[in-house]
């Protein structure tokens, strides 16, 4: 369409890379917006802006304006993709939060096998981005419908007394329970509190400024160099590297691309029952394992066996999908909940690094057929050792303060988890000693 070709053949794989710099942007920038304004005001407006610039693509006849909005369509992606994950997430329990990741990595995973058969039906790629554009006005009611996450101690540090207690009332009712009268009174003290607070002394609020500092300090230095983030650039990596190799297959590329996102179900699901028995760190470490043996012996079993070396491929998908689900929720658990939107931003970015590079293992495989095989194997292989380096999160509370997290290392098998109301009781019962 754009006459692609001879010197500018390059040009046709810039549109994978101006996508992948977009989820960059979004990851970051959404996240921390996310944190300061809430999840679902930018869950849905990233839905509505992903709808407008998907037409958008469709109508433009110049190619640069093509990749300007390919760019916008990674960042809105993210939008959508890191804070429905985590509203996902902090709408539930320790006990129900592993079910919730599930069923919305298990739905990805129907939705991208469904995806060539819309793919082989449509042929033209404008009526396909058009068609898949347009079903994003599908979620645009459920704004009505959807609830803030209900994190209580997020709701207060951000000044939002009345939305916690308007949800919290909302879920009581559902339930049929009686709403705790000692929240109420908790809310009057903290109302309290806070003003009188505002009277202390400018000696006091320089102390308090510089051990907070000292905090931000601390959580960032260990947001950059968490494991976390080398695993979710290696988990992208080898899982959009295997994505974008499809083609690359023996036979029918719709019928290979189906099974390269149909194997994402078994594997989803198979995670969730390893994650409720197991935990986190041992199915991620299996699943690592998984996804490293079969790609990296593959190289090495002739290429006449073509049904082998498909079959070694999607073992291979099987285990680094069921390590990226686990990874995505495994980071939303690892820090509090201010700052978990900018975590997962930053590592998510980490990951799109990963995907960044794998934009470009088409033009490795012209070369070096084997390199990318042996590189996935042997990365998968090192993660799944880098994984002793995380810590347990398995049937732990979302943390809500830096100070949760230190008492994982002093109390690293049980962590008490409180109801609202023991949290309003506690919190009252604090304040009247002060």
């Amino acid at each position: 369409q754009w006459d692609l070709v001879c010197s500018r053949s390059v040009l046709a794989q810039s549109s994978q890379t101006a996508l992948v710099l977009g989820v960059i942007i979004g990851a970051v920038s959404f996240t921390m917006i996310s944190d300061n304004i809430g999840r679902k005001p930018v869950f849905f407006a990233s839905h509505f802006f992903m709808v407008i610039v998907g037409v958008a693509v469709t109508l433009t006849d110049n190619y640069y304006v093509f990749l300007f909005l390919r760019l916008l369509t990674g960042a809105f992606q993210q939008g959508i993709l890191l804070c429905g994950f985590i509203m996902a997430c902090e709408l539930f329990s320790a006990k129900h939060r592993t079910f919730a990741g599930t069923v919305g990595e298990v739905t990805w995973g129907v939705a991208a096998s469904i995806l060539p058969l819309f793919a082989w039906a449509f042929h033209n790629w404008i009526h396909f981005q058009l068609f898949i554009s347009l079903t994003g006005l599908l979620v645009l009611p459920l704004y009505w419908l959807v609830r803030c996450s209900v994190r209580i101690i997020w709701l207060y540090a951000n000044n939002r007394i009345d939305e916690a207690e308007k949800i919290i009332k909302h879920a009581a009712k559902l339930n049929k329970i009686t709403f705790p009268d000692k929240f109420l009174q908790h809310q009057a003290l903290v109302q309290k509190h806070g003003r009188r607070s505002r009277t202390t002394s400018e000696s006091a609020d320089k102390v308090t400024s510089k051990k907070e500092q000292q905090i931000d300090q601390k959580v960032q230095t260990e947001l950059k160099v968490n494991p976390t983030s080398r695993n979710e650039m290696v988990v992208t990596l080898v899982y959009y590297g295997l994505i974008l190799t499809t083609a690359q297959l023996a036979g029918d590329r719709y019928l290979n691309g189906f099974f390269n996102a149909l194997v994402e179900v078994p594997a989803y699901l198979t995670s969730y029952f390893a994650l409720a028995k197991f935990g986190r760190r041992k199915p991620l470490m299996a699943y690592f394992a998984i996804a490293g043996l079969p790609l990296f012996i593959s190289p090495f079993i002739p290429k006449q066996t073509e049904v082998l070396n498909i079959m070694l491929y999607l073992v291979g998908k099987f285990g680094i999908t069921g390590a990226f689900g686990i990874v995505f929720l495994y980071a939303s658990e690892m820090f509090p909940t201010n700052l978990r939107g900018q975590a997962l931003g930053i590592c998510s970015m980490a990951g799109r690094l990963g995907n960044f590079i794998a934009t470009f293992v088409s033009y490795l495989i012209e070369k070096h057929p084997n390199v990318p095989s042996l590189a996935f194997g042997s990365l998968s292989i090192i993660s799944a050792f880098l994984v002793f380096l995380l810590p347990e999160t398995h049937n732990r509370p979302l943390p809500d303060t830096i100070e949760e997290i230190e008492a994982w290392k002093e109390k690293p098998s049980k962590i008490h988890c409180w109801t609202g109301a023991n949290v309003a009781d506690k919190k009252s019962k604090d304040l009247e000693e002060d």
